[in-house]
Parts: C-alpha cells; structure tokens; sequence
C-alpha cells in the first residue's frame, strides 16, 4: 500500500473506533467522518466522499441549528464537493443557503459572508451565469476594499474577478479599468514582476486583442513573455501560453515572420517540457 492509501485504512478505523466508543452524532465522530472525506477527494474518490459530507452535515444540522458556523462549513464542504464532481445544480442551492445563513447572522459586509459571496459567484460563473457572478464579485470587492484596502490579496482577487466576468459579457469598456487598477495595485503590493501581477497583465492583453486592439496588446504581451520567462523559466505553461498569445497578436497585425517564428519557439519549448 502506499502512503495515502494506508492513511485511508487508518482513518476508516477511526471513524469505526470512534462510533463505536462515542455514537455516530459526537463531535470527535463527525470530525473523523470529515477528515476521511477529505482524503478521498484528495485521491479523487468523491463519489465515495459525497455521502459522508452529506452525514456529517446533516447530523452537524440536527444538533446544532442551522445558525451555527460549523454547520455553514459543512454546508460549503458538501457543495465545494459537488461542485468538483461536476455537479453544480446540486450545488448552488447550497452555496446560496451558506450565503444567506451568513448574512442573517453575520451580515451582508462580514468577511465570512463576502467570502461566500466569492464561492456562489465562482459557481455562477461555471454555470455561465456571468452578470450574477459579477454582482457578487462587485459586492465582495467593495467589502473588502472598504475594510482592508485594494492592495490587501483578497481584494485583488475580488478586483480581478470582477475584471474576468465583465469581460466574459464582452463588456470590455468595463472590464479594462478593472483590468488596469488590478495590474497597478498588484505592481504595488507584489512587484511588477510577481507571477499574479504578470498574469493580470496577460488578462489584459487577452481581452484588449478580443476587442480588436492588437496593437495595445503586443506590448503587454512581450512584458508578460519576457517576465514570466525570467521568473519562471522558458518552459512553463506560463511563459510558453504567453508566448503562444504573443504569436497569435502578431500575426493578426501582419508581423507573419515573428509570428511564425514565435510558434516554432512555442513548439520546441513546449517538447522539451515533455
């Protein structure tokens, strides 16, 4: 057995010690129950994990009430769950309850509830319910900027977010002044040569060329190739997808040469990755 697969022996014998000792609803059971589900969605078994996640929650339920924070996170493990399955109609009506037990008691500007915000808007946009997932996104920015400021991590995510659905609505008049404080304030806080900043820039470029401005991305795109090559090497999925993107910008403005030249770097970096 390896590693993992002997952790999954043990932990089945926890939980098995555990109720016999202590019943199926104690707290030390639920617990076991909670850190076996975990492992199998590490090694992949969801569906094996699926009815455990569901136990645990219902029986977190029962003895505590619905307005108890432990029960909102078994709320959010079931439904991140499904949501990794690919079932996401299960699981948005569960995001959409973590939310409103959330702002009930906590209210609508508390981090935990602009964090649940965060998650359904994620899950609305895998849905394609992108002006929806925006609001949300919007929401949890506003409410984390007031409270921790721009540059704070959870805000630039918020910022980004916001940036990325707006420009999934071809809302690129939007979408660009997000785009632009997100790479200003990631300059800030992380550098302007930091993996998220670059990858702020790349978005950028992306959604100017999906507006047809291929000339304003081309810059954009050969600091993001340059930088991320630096940072990260030649051969990441980074370097190489910034590369590709440059490639493809170039050849749309009838720079044929470099553009063709770039695929050919684009292939060979990407078979000696292999």
């Amino acid at each position: 057995l390896g590693r993992v697969d002997e952790a999954e022996v043990i932990l089945r014998q926890i939980l098995k010690l555990r109720e016999a000792q202590k019943g199926e609803a104690h707290e030390d059971t639920l617990t076991s129950l909670d850190n076996l589900a975990s492992l199998l969605e590490v090694e992949g078994k969801r569906e094996e994990a699926l009815p455990l996640r569901r136990r645990s929650l219902e029986s977190r339920e029962a003895k505590l009430g619905s307005k108890n924070p432990v029960v909102w996170q078994s709320i959010d493990n079931l439904a991140l769950l499904l949501q990794g399955a690919g079932r996401l109609k299960e699981a948005e009506p569960l995001l959409r309850r973590a939310l409103k037990l959330r702002e009930a008691s906590l209210g609508k500007s508390h981090f935990d509830t602009l964090d649940a915000c965060c998650r359904l808007a994620t899950l609305l946009g895998l849905t394609g319910k992108h002006q929806e997932a925006e609001k949300l996104f919007q929401r949890a920015l506003q409410g984390r900027e007031a409270a921790l400021g721009l540059t704070h991590s959870s805000s630039l995510a918020a910022l980004a977010s916001v940036a990325l659905e707006l420009q999934v609505l071809t809302q690129y008049d939007k979408a660009e002044p997000f785009w632009r404080r997100a790479i200003k304030e990631a300059e800030c806080k992380l550098g302007t040569d930091h993996p998220d900043t670059l990858s702020c820039v790349h978005s950028l470029a992306m959604m100017l060329e999906a507006a047809g401005r291929h000339q304003e991305a081309v810059p954009l795109l050969r600091r993001a190739w340059d930088s991320r090559g630096k940072a990260l090497g030649p051969q990441h999925g980074d370097t190489v997808d910034s590369m590709q993107s440059l490639a493809e910008v170039l050849e749309a403005t009838g720079e044929h040469v470099e553009a063709q030249e770039l695929q050919q770097r684009c292939f060979s970096e990407t078979a000696a990755s292999l």
